[in-house]
């Protein structure tokens, strides 16, 4: 019996996690990308993102909260399945800059969410994240605690997206929630902190320091994290509604990461500032749901994952992301 071609909508296409998910999932199904180029960082690099991994032809420029255009893509597409990443991303977001979490976080989610339910996709699996947690949750992390008042703005509409997504979902359309943790790897985004210290080391350029060497954070490769994207568009969903850490399960130290650097021949600058108070001490994702639904759980190391990373910043083809490190004020 032929396998059908599964057709797939993908928000946030030209991202860090976008991008190569998308390039995965077109090997066997029918996809289509939307994405709306916003300048919190470098749009060149998401463009040439996006002509790297050969998308040109399947991300269409497109904002979520233009809620006609995106009723029309739902109308013409007809995507059987949705996967959900496009959002404002960061956690250090000054009040200026609320309005925009509001509008693609909030805004643009429901808009998804509701045509979704209202046409009657069957499933629509979405990017939640990490900082959904805080330091009352017991370490590691569960789906299944109570998530408590957040650190950051950021988090605050992550967790409204898994509230919205509840009440939205039904036998007829199932949600997924994604809790991603710190994901890194080759054509990341230039504000996470392993491409910060990693991209201005090649450099010789100093780095901004806001944490302390004992902080620790469950760094998850991008490869481990499209693998578990692709699972899940075969999976069985058992239930109309559930979240999932995608984590490695391994938390480790600033210390550890700078060791790793020093091992790998690269000079560290560092300018030392206060941590933020947006930033939790300790991430650590429990798996345990994970593989209980029969998830592949991520294996990539965080030695063999800097390594993977750094030897992509030295390539001919990382010039526009080292340009797009420099230049994003953190």
């Amino acid at each position: 019996m032929i396998k059908l071609k599964v057709r797939i909508l993908i928000t946030g296409a030209a991202g860090s996690i976008g991008a190569p998910t998308l390039n995965l999932l077109k090997k066997k199904n029918e996809v289509l990308g939307i994405d709306n180029f916003s300048s919190y960082y470098s749009v060149e690099y998401k463009r040439e993102r996006v002509e790297y991994f050969k998308l040109e032809s399947d991300v269409h420029d497109l904002d979520i909260c233009d809620f006609d255009k995106l009723s029309r893509i739902f109308l013409e597409f007809k995507p059987e399945v949705v996967v959900h990443l496009a959002a404002r991303p960061g956690v250090r977001a000054p009040n200026i800059n609320l309005g925009e979490y509001i509008d693609s976080n909030i805004v643009g989610f429901n808009n998804m969410t509701k045509l979704s339910y209202n046409l009657g996709i069957s499933k629509f699996i979405f990017a939640s994240s990490s900082s959904v947690y805080s330091s009352k949750n017991l370490i590691p992390f569960s789906e299944f605690d109570t998530l408590y008042y957040p650190k950051s703005f950021y988090a605050l509409t992550k967790q409204s997206n898994e509230m919205i997504a509840k009440s939205f979902a039904s036998e007829s359309t199932k949600f997924l929630g994604m809790r991603f943790f710190t994901v890194y790897g080759p054509w990341g985004r230039p504000d996470m902190a392993i491409q910060q210290f990693l991209g201005k080391a090649i450099k010789g350029v100093q780095s901004k320091f806001t944490s302390n060497l004992m902080t620790k954070r469950d760094f998850t490769y991008i490869d481990d994290v499209t693998k578990v994207i692709g699972e899940s568009i075969e999976l069985k969903f058992t239930n109309n509604f559930q979240v999932i850490n995608v984590g490695a399960s391994s938390p480790r130290t600033m210390k550890d990461l700078f060791q790793i650097m020093t091992n790998l021949g690269m000079d560290s600058y560092f300018e030392k500032y206060p941590p933020s108070d947006s930033d939790l001490n300790f991430t650590h994702a429990s798996i345990d749901n994970l593989r209980k639904m029969g998830f592949t759980v991520p294996t990539t190391t965080l030695e063999m994952g800097v390594l993977k990373t750094y030897e992509w910043l030295n390539s001919q083809e990382s010039q526009t992301a080292l340009n797009a490190i420099l230049q994003f004020k953190n």
